[in-house]
């Protein structure tokens, strides 16, 4: 595993060690001193400041149960982003079921996989639209282009 350690002079409260290897990475505090710890708090407030290297073509990336999946607990996660970079993903196929993916990007769709994917992906998108009005429901404002 890659080591990053940093050591100071001065008198530290705590001190942090990483190690990463690929994907997986361990975070280990070292606390000096410090009666009781809240370790969730410490958590968040690292996690908000790791900083995942930036994707070509996607802008958000957020992970997500699998839609119509019965348990919301125990239901296998997928990952949902705002914008397409196929290659990223089949990059990742250690981690993700490449054969899974899906997107509305009819164009990238068809550039990517072919006519027969594109065309699907056209179907898929009007099903949605079409139930998301029989049900009543309000479409998404990307669906009334």
């Amino acid at each position: 595993m890659d080591q990053i350690t940093c050591k100071r002079v001065k008198e530290l409260k705590w001190t942090v060690h990483v190690e990463s290897k690929g994907l997986d990475f361990e975070i280990h505090y070292d606390f000096h001193d410090e009666p009781h710890i809240l370790l969730a708090q410490i958590a968040q407030k690292t996690a908000r400041t790791v900083f995942v290297k930036a994707c070509n073509n996607i802008d958000k990336c957020s992970v997500m149960p699998r839609k119509g999946s019965p348990n919301y607990l125990t239901s296998p996660m997928q990952l949902e982003t705002s914008g397409v970079n196929f290659e990223l993903f089949w990059n990742l196929d250690d981690y993700l079921s490449i054969n899974e993916i899906k997107s509305n990007d009819i164009h990238a769709m068809l550039k990517t996989y072919g006519v027969e994917a594109a065309r699907e992906t056209i179907i898929q998108e009007v099903e949605c639209v079409w139930r998301l009005r029989h049900r009543g429901g309000q479409e998404a404002p990307e669906h009334d282009r």
